[in-house]
């Protein structure tokens, strides 16, 4: 994938282009690049391939980096990465997919956690979370434990996120 563009004031030459990994198709590439001429602001967003919604989290932060006008200090960028997390979770809220409940279920067990953990973890702005595998940041994923071992774990969607985190801590309450 391949372009080019030129902007009039400057003069400004751009040329971008975006390999996926090795044994994957270009369309499984989901990292972004984005640009804007005008105002020679650009962004490269390296999408994590096996974190959820990988794609759109690199083009929400890439499109909406460049079309930000203002320079941001480390706290500024820190809640502004937040704030962004926060609206691409908000899309995902009653997403009603059997196959995300499961998805919760195992980023439970692999993570040792509530998904509920993770949700707040980004929402306190360390995005940073939803980069890791099978990271799951909205409620209603928690982990079995019997022993002090963890042996399984509990998944729910179908309504807003909080919703399944009560549902789930309810099956976890009766086993």
């Amino acid at each position: 994938m391949s372009s080019a563009k030129q902007s009039a004031s400057w003069n400004l030459q751009l040329r971008q282009l975006l390999l996926p990994k090795l044994g994957q198709e270009a369309s499984e590439c989901e990292d972004v690049i984005a640009v804007d001429t005008q105002t020679c602001r650009f962004a490269v967003a390296d999408g994590a391939t096996e974190a959820f919604d990988a794609r759109n989290w690199a083009e929400r932060l890439a499109q909406h980096w460049v079309q930000n006008e203002s320079n941001l200090t480390p706290e500024d960028f820190r809640k502004w990465v937040a704030a962004e997390g926060r609206e691409l979770q908000d899309s995902w809220s009653g997403l009603n997919l059997s196959w995300y409940a499961e998805e919760k279920a195992r980023a439970a067990i692999l993570l040792k956690r509530p998904t509920k953990a993770i949700e707040d973890s980004v929402v306190e702005g360390r995005v940073v979370m939803m980069g890791l595998p099978w990271a799951i940041p909205l409620e209603g994923g928690v982990p079995l434990i019997k022993d002090g071992q963890h042996v399984g774990a509990i998944g729910v969607s179908g309504v807003q996120s909080f919703q399944d985190g009560i549902v789930a801590r309810a099956g976890l309450a009766v086993l």
